[in-house]
């Protein structure tokens, strides 16, 4: 079997525990970012991914650019955050991107920054201060040790399919921390 085939078997049988994961920093980010978010909501869930099958850093990388194609559909999510829906002409595959983990404190920071369709927080250094250190306290301080992925389209029911819109998925594949922080807001 090869290292595709067997990566997509395992995010189709995998088990998403739901964790309540304390994340002190992230969190308080999730209630600022709420804030800002006046008409909509932000959601922080934490899980915890069944082992992942692999013996190589080449299977790890395999299993894990799945995520994004298979995450939004597996039934744990949905359950949590709405059914998976495809946006018209778009591919799933396209809606979700990799990004380089050194990049989110500064993607953190403008949401807060930009604030929501109604309302933003000061613009000032402490929005990037926050968003640093809500983006280590997931990865323990080093941010070379997680995967990230961003979507700022409508993909499930949760969201009001506005210009707000935003999923973060923030994997730490050391002890499988899954971390799922969803944002919309309406005008």
């Amino acid at each position: 079997m090869s290292t595709y085939d067997s990566s997509v078997r395992f995010w189709d049988s995998v088990e998403i525990s739901p964790l309540n994961y304390d994340l002190p920093a992230l969190s308080l980010y999730c209630r600022e970012l709420g804030e800002a978010y006046s008409n909509g909501t932000v959601l922080l869930r934490t899980y915890q991914l069944g082992t992942i099958p692999v013996d190589s850093p080449d299977e790890l990388l395999a299993v894990t650019c799945l995520l994004k194609s298979r995450l939004p559909a597996h039934p744990r999510i949905m359950q949590d955050f709405g059914s998976y829906r495809l946006n018209e002409g778009a591919n799933r595959e396209r809606e979700f991107q990799e990004i380089h983990p050194f990049e989110l404190p500064g993607l953190l920071a403008t949401r807060l920054q930009a604030g929501g369709a109604y309302s933003s927080i000061r613009k000032d250094m402490e929005c990037f201060r926050r968003s640093l250190a809500a983006a280590l306290d997931f990865c323990g301080g080093d941010l070379n040790t997680i995967n990230v992925w961003e979507c700022r389209s409508a993909w499930s029911s949760f969201f009001k399919d506005v210009a707000w819109d935003l999923t973060l998925i923030l994997l730490r594949p050391s002890d499988r921390l899954l971390g799922v922080v969803m944002a919309t807001d309406e005008d």
